[in-house]
C-alpha cells in the first residue's frame, strides 16, 4: 500500500473515531435530557398540583363561606319570627330548597333539633353539631338520617347559631343537596386522573370527586364500595403503600394540625404512583386532599418524550448524515482543490497555498511568477470541440512540468490560464527559457494523435517578485498585467512574453488614486456626459448624438477615458457611472424641453456588467419616466464585443431594451471577430460602423470600398440604420453620401463637447454646415461628361453599348466586363447591342429594330436588367418606343443587360 493511500486510510479510519465518538456523545446527551425533562416534568406536574389545590381550595372556601353566610342571614330572620308567634319551619324548608338545601332543622338550646315534620332529634351526642351551640359555624358530615331525607354520599351538613341578645339560644342546620355539591365534586382534571377529597381532622371523607376509582379499588379488593372511600388512612393502609418506608405518622400528624403537605403512594389494584398534597380549608376544620396520579404527568411527559425521542433521533441521524456528506465534500474538495480535474496536476488552491509558503520564506527578488494563456483558446473549443481543447491544455501542463526546475511549481489556474512559480532570473535567461517551452510545444502537437493543423500560441507576462509580502492574487494580477506591456515576440510568433516594469507599478498607483477618489467625484459631479453630434448624411443636419463620459477633475482637469474606463469595469464602478450617464442625459433632455428647445435624441453607452445584473432596465426606465422624457429621445448603445462572450443573453437583452421603449443600437461593428449569425438574431436599431472601416482620406482602396458597401448593403436588407463612426474627411463623407449610409460621426462635424456647445449647434444652427457639402458635390456630379462605350463578355460575348461616368463598373457572368477596341466597335453597332444610359436614378435601355419580326407577328419585345440588387423585366409592345427605363440605387453595379424576343412561340437572344 503507497503511503498515500496509507494517509488516506488513516485520515478516514481517523474521521470514523471521531463520528463514533461524536455520536456517542449525541446519544448520551439526548439521554440526558431525557431524564431532565422526566424531573423537570415532575416539578412542573408537582407545582401545577398545588397551585390547582389553592385554587380548589379558594373555591372550597367561597362555596361553604357562602352557604354558611345564607343559613346566617336565615338564622337572623328566625329570631323576628319567633318573637312574632313562632317560625314556620314548612316555609323555611320552602325557601331552603331554593338554596340547594334539602333538608333544614331549627335546635334548641339543648341540642334538640326540630324538623319541617314537627318530629325532633337530639345532636347531644354529636360533637361536631353541638359546637354550633357554643357560637361556631359548623361543616360536618351528615348522618344517615340526613341521607334518608334526601341527602347523599357527597351532601355537606352545614351549621350555623341563633342570636339574641348576644347570647346563643339555639341552631339552624341544613343538609345541602345534590346541586350544591355537584358544584364542587363536578371538578375534572384530566380525565379524572386528578382528584381530591375534602375530610375532616380524622381522615374521614367529606366530599370526594372521583368515584370512579373508588369503584375500581372496591371491585379489584372483593369488597363493597361502601367499604372503601370513607377514610384517608383506612384506605391508604388497608389497600396501598405510603411513601418508601408505609408509614402514615407524619400524614396523620400533617392532616390533625391543618399543614401543607405532600406524599407519593400508591394502591395494590393498579401500582399507579399517585401524589397527594394537603391543605387546610377556612371552616368547618376541614382539608382538601388533592391527588394526582402517574397517568396525569405520564400522558404529557410521553407526549413530550416521544417528540422528544423523535427530534433526538432525528438530530442523530441528520448529523450522522450530515458528517457524512462532510466527510465525503471533504473526500471531493480535498482532490478537488489540490487536483486540477483537466490536466491532473496542481489546483490553483494548493498552487497557491505551497506558492505563498515559498515565497513568503524567501527574500525579495528570489522568485518569479510566470502567467501564460493561450491565444485564442476559446476558437480552438469552437472548432474542434471541448474534448480536444481538454487534450491541449493537459499536452500544455505536460510540457511545462518537463521543464520545471527544482522547487518550481506549475498548475492551470483557471480556464487556459498557466501559472509557473519558477527561481528568479533575468530576462534574457527567462526569454530563453520560455523559447526552449515554446519549441517543445510546437514540436510535440503530435502528442495529441490527431492533426488539427493548430498551432499554440501563449501570451506571456512575468513578475519578479519584489516584495514576497503579497498575497499570490496580487502577484498574479501583476504578472498579468505585464502580458500586455512591452511584449517581445518569442520562437516564430509562437507566443510573446511581457516583463512587470516600474510603468507597471506606476500604473497600479495611479489606479490606486482613482479607485481613491471615484465616489466622491461622481457625487460632485466631475463626470460630465460630452456629446458628439451624429449628423444626416442626406441633409447635412443633426439627428442625434452620442453621450461620451469625461471626468473633469478640480486638480488634474480632464482625465482621459482610456483612463478610467477599463479600471471601473474591473472593479465595478462602471455599473453606478453608466447610470449615473443616462440619468444626466435625461435632465438634460427635460431641461431642453421645458426651454421649447427642439432636442434630438442622445444614446448612451451601457457595459457588459450592466447587463448582466438581472432586471437591469428597471432603473433607467424609473429615471426616463420620472424625468417625462419621449421614448425615443434616449437610446442605448452596446458594443460588438459583448456579442462575442454571450450573444445568446444580448439578445434578450435587446429584446428587453425594445419592450421597454428603447432603440438599441449596436456600438463598433467590425472592431472584433463577429459572428454574423448572431447578428441575424440581434434585432438593433442602429449598426455603428468601427471607424477602422474608414483607414483613407478619399476611400481610394477597392477593398475598403467593397467591404463597407457590402456592410450598409447587409444592413439596410436587415431593417438597420448605419452611422458611420470616425468620419474625418470629406471624401469619407462623400463615399458614405452615395452609399446612403444614414449618419455620420466624427471630428469632420465635431469632436464630442460639452452641453452648452451642443446647445448652440442645436439652436443657431451651429454644426450644419455638411449640407452645403453634400449640396456641391452633387452638382459637381451633374456636370461629369459621359462617355459612350462598348464592353464586351470574354465568356458569353455579350456586349453592351453604355453611355458610362467613369469609374462605374459594368459586370457579366461574375467578372467585369471588358472595354472593346475600336476595330470590334462597329460590329457591335450593326448587331443592335443595346444602349445603356444613366441618368440619376434610373437607367435607359434602348434597342435597335435589327431584323426582328414584324409586328403582324405579334411581336413582343421583354428587357431584362440584371443588377448586384437583382432583376427588373419591363415590356415593350408594338407601339411604344423601343426604349424602357429602370429606378436602380446610384451606386449599383451593372451586371447584365438582356433582350428577350417572342414570334408564335418564344426565342431568345442574348446580347
Amino acid at each position: 500500500m503507497t503511503g498515500k493511500s496509507n494517509k488516506m486510510q488513516r485520515r478516514a479510519q481517523g474521521f470514523a473515531a471521531l463520528v463514533a465518538g461524536i455520536l456517542v456523545g449525541v446519544i448520551a446527551l439526548c439521554y440526558l435530557s431525557l431524564h431532565n425533562l422526566r424531573i423537570t416534568v415532575d416539578e412542573e406536574q408537582e407545582s401545577y398540583l398545588v397551585d390547582l389545590a389553592n385554587s380548589l381550595e379558594s373555591t372550597l372556601d367561597n362555596q361553604i363561606k357562602s352557604g354558611l353566610d345564607t343559613l346566617s342571614a336565615m338564622a337572623i330572620t328566625i329570631v323576628r319570627d319567633h318573637e312574632r308567634g313562632g317560625v314556620d319551619l314548612k316555609f323555611l324548608q320552602e325557601r331552603v330548597s331554593l338554596l340547594n338545601f334539602v333538608h333544614v332543622e331549627v335546635m334548641n338550646g339543648q341540642g334538640v333539633a326540630t324538623r319541617p315534620d314537627n318530629s325532633t332529634y337530639s345532636y347531644q351526642d354529636n360533637p361536631a353539631v353541638m359546637q354550633v351551640l357554643r357560637g361556631e359555624r359548623v361543616v360536618t358530615r351528615p348522618g344517615p338520617e340526613h341521607i334518608l331525607l334526601g341527602g347523599s354520599r357527597n351532601s355537606v351538613l352545614l351549621g350555623v347559631p341563633i342570636w339574641k341578645d348576644g347570647k346563643v339560644v339555639g341552631g339552624l342546620l341544613a343538609c345541602t343537596g345534590e346541586n350544591w355539591s355537584d358544584e364542587l365534586v363536578s371538578q375534572n382534571y384530566f380525565g379524572g386522573d386528578i382528584y381530591y377529597h375534602v375530610m375532616e381532622a380524622d381522615g374521614d371523607y367529606l366530599l370526594s370527586s372521583n368515584q370512579a376509582y373508588l369503584e375500581a379499588l372496591a371491585e379489584a379488593e372483593g369488597v363493597s364500595t361502601l367499604s372503601v372511600g370513607n377514610n384517608l388512612f383506612g384506605d391508604l393502609e388497608n389497600y396501598g403503600t405510603l411513601g418508601e418506608d408505609n408509614d402514615s405518622t407524619a400524614l396523620r400528624q400533617a392532616v390533625r394540625d391543618g399543614q401543607v403537605y405532600q406524599e407519593r403512594f400508591s394502591f395494590h389494584f393498579d401500582k399507579v404512583e399517585r401524589t397527594g398534597v394537603l391543605m387546610p380549608l377556612d371552616y368547618g376544620d376541614l382539608r382538601l386532599w388533592m391527588v394526582m396520579t402517574q397517568n396525569a404527568s405520564s400522558n404529557h411527559f410521553e407526549q413530550m418524550y416521544v417528540w422528544n425521542i423523535i427530534i433526538n433521533v432525528s438530530v442523530v441521524l441528520l448529523f450522522g448524515g450530515v458528517l457524512t456528506m462532510l466527510y465525503r465534500f471533504y473526500r471531493h474538495n480535498s482532490l478537488l482543490n489540490f487536483v486540477d480535474s483537466v490536466t491532473g496536476g496542481y489546483s490553483a488552491a494548493r498552487f497557491e497555498q505551497e506558492g505563498e509558503a515559498i515565497i513568503h520564506s524567501h527574500p525579495a527578488n528570489t522568485w518569479q511568477l510566470v502567467a501564460m494563456n493561450v491565444d485564442r483558446f476559446k476558437t480552438v473549443n469552437d472548432m474542434f470541440g471541448r474534448g480536444y481543447g481538454d487534450q491541449v491544455l493537459c499536452y500544455i501542463h505536460q510540457v511545462l512540468q518537463r521543464h520545471l526546475e527544482m522547487g518550481a511549481l506549475v498548475c492551470r489556474s483557471s480556464a487556459d490560464h498557466f501559472d509557473l512559480l519558477m527561481p528568479a532570473r533575468s530576462e534574457e535567461k527567462t526569454l530563453e527559457y520560455l523559447g526552449q517551452v515554446l519549441e517543445d510545444l510546437s514540436s510535440g502537437m503530435g502528442e495529441l494523435g490527431e492533426n488539427k493543423g493548430h498551432i499554440i500560441s501563449l501570451s506571456i507576462g512575468v513578475y519578479r517578485i519584489d516584495d514576497p509580502n503579497l498575497p499570490l492574487v496580487l502577484i498574479r494580477d501583476r504578472a498579468m498585467m505585464a502580458q500586455k506591456n512591452n511584449r517581445v515576440v518569442l520562437e516564430d510568433r509562437a507566443g510573446s512574453c511581457g516583463f512587470y516594469s516600474d510603468a507597471d507599478r506606476a500604473k497600479l498607483r495611479r489606479e490606486q488614486e482613482l479607485e481613491n477618489k471615484m465616489e466622491a467625484a461622481l457625487e460632485a459631479g466631475h463626470f460630465v456626459p460630452y456629446l458628439q453630434p451624429k449628423v444626416d448624411l442626406e441633409t447635412g443636419r443633426i439627428s442625434g448624438a452620442e453621450g461620451l463620459v469625461r471626468w473633469i477633475d478640480p486638480d488634474e482637469g480632464i482625465i482621459s477615458p482610456g483612463e478610467f474606463i477599463p479600471l471601473f469595469e474591473r472593479n465595478g464602478f462602471i455599473r453606478k457611472l453608466d447610470l449615473y450617464m443616462f440619468e444626466t442625459v435625461c435632465r438634460y433632455q427635460r431641461q431642453w424641453l421645458d426651454e421649447g428647445v427642439e432636442p434630438v435624441p442622445i444614446s448612451v453607452n451601457l457595459t457588459r456588467m450592466t447587463l448582466n445584473q438581472p432586471e437591469f432596465l428597471e432603473p433607467y426606465v424609473e429615471i426616463r419616466e420620472r424625468y417625462g422624457i419621449p421614448h425615443h429621445l434616449v437610446e442605448l448603445e452596446i458594443t460588438e464585443s459583448m456579442m462575442l462572450e454571450n450573444s445568446d443573453e444580448v439578445i434578450r437583452a435587446v429584446e428587453e431594451m425594445h419592450k421597454a421603449g428603447f432603440h438599441c443600437l449596436l456600438d463598433d461593428f467590425g472592431s472584433g471577430y463577429s459572428s454574423l449569425n448572431a447578428l441575424k438574431d440581434l434585432n438593433v436599431d442602429v449598426l455603428k460602423l468601427d471607424r477602422a472601416f474608414l483607414r483613407s482620406e478619399d476611400m481610394e482602396e477597392q477593398k475598403e470600398r467593397a467591404i463597407v458597401e457590402e456592410v450598409v448593403y447587409m444592413s439596410k436588407k436587415l431593417g438597420m440604420q448605419v452611422c458611420a463612426e470616425g468620419v474625418e474627411t470629406s471624401g469619407q463623407a462623400e463615399f458614405l453620401h452615395d452609399l446612403q449610409c444614414d449618419m455620420g460621426q466624427g471630428f469632420l462635424f465635431s469632436r464630442p463637447v460639452d452641453r452648452e456647445s451642443f446647445e448652440k449647434m442645436l439652436t443657431h444652427g451651429e454644426g450644419q454646415g455638411f449640407a452645403k457639402l453634400i449640396d456641391s458635390r452633387s452638382a459637381q456630379k451633374e456636370q461629369v461628361e459621359y462617355e459612350m462605350r462598348f464592353y464586351l463578355c470574354k465568356h458569353c460575348g455579350n456586349v453592351i453599348y453604355y453611355a458610362n461616368d467613369v469609374g462605374m463598373k459594368v459586370r457579366c457572368c461574375g467578372d467585369e466586363m471588358c472595354l472593346m477596341t475600336p476595330n470590334v466597335v462597329e460590329s457591335a453597332r450593326r448587331n443592335h447591342a443595346p444602349l445603356i444610359q444613366r441618368r440619376g436614378e434610373t437607367v435607359e435601355i434602348t434597342v435597335g429594330t435589327g431584323d426582328h419580326p414584324s409586328q403582324d407577328d405579334h411581336f413582343i419585345r421583354w428587357i431584362a436588367l440584371h443588377t448586384r440588387r437583382g432583376c427588373q423585366m419591363q415590356a415593350i409592345v408594338p407601339g411604344q418606343k423601343p426604349e424602357a427605363q429602370f429606378k436602380i440605387f446610384e451606386d449599383d453595379e451593372i451586371i447584365a443587360a438582356y433582350d428577350y424576343c417572342s414570334v408564335h412561340g418564344l426565342w431568345m437572344t442574348r446580347l
